[in-house]
């Protein structure tokens, strides 16, 4: 964004969706003629009761076509080129820059939704497909997509179907993009840091996972919200990570390097060694976790 070049020192992205460079104005244009509002009339907007906001805009994204439909829109004045090709260019360079993502981001999705659980093997099998081919990826492809998963992670990990889809799921719509990221970032920018959170709910008795939000608690230290146990956990272990995490990120936003006392020596990341701070119960540090996987979606919806 030109208008803000100078204005950060410093970025944490967390769990960063793909930047789809085909979104319009469709969503907004509806949002706002369900608002009564003509045209894009910020003024007029901001005189609405924020919950009848909300409620339009869940309208909206109800419909599993509208997934995540609100998202930056490269217009080519205030997001004149696609954001990672700024980073590419190196127009990011004088920023230091940590991104991550959680283990299992898709989970929020699939766990809260039934009818992904009554699925049979081969519907689920079909669904991936499908998904993989809004990227390009032809069938062929995909399926050969889905065989490296399920070796990847045997011996490891589960191979059912479902938890394959999430797996491939929240890598392509998080990890991967995440990944394009620290690449085009790291040769302008030694201070250039990956993560992955692991930390598991217990929401929906376990089905939730690593997903998507989960680590907003324990970054921002409201453990003890109302409710929030239910989604985050408790106990000392959950306070125990809170606290490192916290520390890790202030020290990020004062140094430009999340390390300190409490955690293992995390090291910048770059291409060879693709070196990830693993931020769960413990933090552990890992090269080239699940590169098979990467590797596989390397190249999809790549800009």
């Amino acid at each position: 964004m030109p208008a803000a070049k100078g204005l950060f020192n410093r970025i944490i992205a967390q769990s960063s969706p793909f930047i789809d460079p085909s979104v319009n104005k469709k969503y907004t244009k509806s949002l706002m003629r369900k608002l009564h509002i003509k045209g894009i009339d910020i003024k007029a907007l901001r005189e609405v009761a924020p919950q009848k906001i909300i409620e339009e805009q869940n309208k909206i994204t109800g419909d599993p076509s509208a997934l995540l439909a609100f998202r930056p829109l490269i217009d080519g004045d205030t997001l004149p080129i696609h954001p990672l090709k700024a980073f590419q260019n190196g127009d990011c360079k004088d920023i230091d820059f940590m991104i991550g993502t959680n283990l299992e981001e898709a989970k929020l999705i699939t766990a809260a939704e039934p009818s992904y659980s009554k699925m049979s093997d081969a519907e689920v099998e079909k669904t991936i497909i499908a998904f993989l081919s809004m990227g390009g990826v032809d069938k062929n492809k995909a399926e050969a997509i889905i065989n490296t998963y399920k070796k990847a992670r045997e011996g490891k990990s589960t191979t059912e179907p479902l938890e394959i889809m999430n797996a491939i799921l929240t890598d392509s719509m998080f990890r991967v993009p995440t990944i394009h990221f620290l690449e085009a970032q790291r040769p302008h920018q030694p201070n250039t840091y990956n993560y992955i959170f692991t930390w598991p709910s217990p929401g929906l008795d376990g089905a939730l996972g690593a997903c998507h939000a989960l680590e907003l608690p324990f970054v921002f230290g409201v453990l003890d919200l109302p409710e929030m146990e239910n989604f985050s956990g408790k106990g000392q272990d959950a306070e125990v990570l809170s606290e490192k995490i916290m520390d890790a990120w202030i020290a990020f936003a004062h140094t430009g390097n999340p390390n300190h006392k409490g955690i293992p020596d995390w090291p910048s990341y770059d291409i060879e060694k693709r070196s990830t701070m693993l931020i769960g119960k413990e933090f552990k540090v890992v090269d080239g976790f699940s590169d098979k996987e990467r590797a596989a979606l390397d190249g999809f919806l790549k800009i």
